[in-house]
């Protein structure tokens, strides 16, 4: 509506003025860039949660090949 669009062009200004941005600058800019930002922050919070995994796997990994060496291990130690 007429109102919601007056309302954001409106809070659009404000913040270029509380950021200290050019008027000059366009709007679709500015939201552009909001967005990039928003994304980048939801890019990093999903390499951490693949970091975690990441750490989780490798720990289960380094625990079934001591498991793994610990019980085979000693057979290969009686063929030798």
């Amino acid at each position: 509506t007429q109102t919601a669009w007056a309302d954001a062009t409106s809070k659009l200004q404000q913040l270029k003025a509380s950021l200290h941005l050019s008027e000059n600058l366009s709007d679709e800019l500015l939201v552009d860039a909001i967005q990039t930002i928003q994304m980048i922050k939801d890019h990093q919070q999903y390499i951490e949660k693949l970091h975690e995994a990441y750490l989780k796997l490798s720990e289960s990994l380094e625990s079934f090949y001591t498991e793994v060496n610990d019980k085979i291990g000693s057979v290969f130690q009686e063929i030798d």
